[in-house]
């Protein structure tokens, strides 16, 4: 495994260690950033789904996993000292934890069914994740330190996507139990009572957040398209906020909770919108398919990843200005990219 390490790193590592600005279309030439943020993501870059890490100017790029199997959907801890990510280098799907620190890799699962889509607690203690270890896919917990596992949901159709709430005293999820995916919440310490909070014949997909645990945003195909619609944590108002005539998905909530960012399809844009549904493009036409969208702490920069120029690489957005810069061009896929938080290099 590591004669291909070396064989393709250094072909990766010369394509990327600095950012690429192109000088026409949407691409500002020689921006300067006041700050540096730290990047994780997906690439396949050495025939294999590893786990890499950079800097959002192109610089200090690593790769943290090494093997065969697949490795996949990195999420930070809330300190931004770990990272949880999915793997199927035993055979089946898993949950692994990632310490940069030591750069020790702990396996947090081990049953021989399939453990997927982990999300950390806010205090950082434990991580919720789906499982199909049951027969059908429910929501679980696992403590970090004891691997104790607690089974949230028990139901004979699918239990998806679970997310913490910012306080950590709820977890929403998708449920196919009454029929089609809808959004729900439940008591994130024991299982409880489930509540269903929306009420449509479509799919509701990709819950978050609002930071202060108020509202969640999702995407629904409720019209003739997919949209962006946010709802209260009690079921109420409802609301669209996604107004163009694309698909919209992957919404995340700025840090304080004011605006709503989306990708859309047709028109290749990232839209922001206010809980008004007054909605602006931040910046013009992008000609391809975005992806995986994450937001800094600090709300200043969007990352996320793209096929603009052939295989997908990542790019950065100031949210206020809407300058788009292309941080790698390796011509390998990248995906899931995230921004670590609390972890933010200001250059004087």
């Amino acid at each position: 495994m590591h004669s291909l390490i070396q064989i393709f790193l250094p072909i990766f590592i010369g394509a990327i260690t600095s950012v690429i600005f192109f000088q026409c279309g949407l691409f500002e030439d020689s921006i300067q950033y006041s700050e540096i943020y730290q990047i994780i993501f997906q690439s396949e870059v050495n025939g294999n789904k590893d786990i890499y890490q950079i800097n959002s100017d192109g610089t200090d790029l690593r790769q943290l996993t090494f093997d065969l199997g697949i490795d996949a959907d990195p999420q930070w801890s809330p300190e931004g000292n770990k990272f949880v990510f999915t793997s199927n280098r035993n055979g089946n799907w898993d949950i692994y934890i990632y310490d940069l620190n030591t750069e020790n890799i702990t396996q947090l699962s081990t049953f021989t069914a399939n453990d997927v889509e982990p999300d950390w607690s806010p205090d950082g203690n434990q991580i919720v994740f789906q499982s199909d270890r049951s027969g059908n896919n429910d929501i679980y917990l696992i403590d970090i330190e004891t691997h104790e596992t607690v089974q949230l949901t028990e139901n004979t159709f699918a239990d998806l996507y679970p997310v913490w709430s910012p306080e950590g005293s709820q977890i929403a999820f998708i449920s196919y139990r009454d029929g089609n995916a809808e959004l729900y919440i439940m008591n994130a310490i024991e299982s409880g009572n489930k509540i269903r909070l929306t009420h449509s014949d479509r799919m509701e997909l990709e819950p978050t957040w609002s930071p202060d645990g108020s509202h969640l945003a999702f995407s629904t195909h409720r019209g003739n398209d997919e949209d962006i619609y946010t709802i209260k944590t009690d079921g109420s108002d409802t609301k669209r906020l996604s107004q163009t005539p694309s698909d919209e998905w992957c919404p995340v909530w700025s840090p304080d909770g004011e605006l709503v960012f989306y990708f859309t399809y047709f028109d290749r844009k990232i839209y922001k919108a206010n809980s008004d549904g007054i909605e602006s493009d931040i910046f013009g036409k992008f000609e391809e398919t975005a992806l995986d969208l994450s937001i800094s702490n600090n709300g200043k920069m969007l990352i996320f990843s793209s096929d603009y120029h052939g295989p997908s690489d990542l790019f950065m957005a100031e949210t206020e200005t809407g300058k788009l810069t292309r941080i790698t061009n390796s011509f390998n896929i990248i995906r899931y990219p995230k921004i670590r938080p609390n972890m933010v290099n200001s250059i004087d």
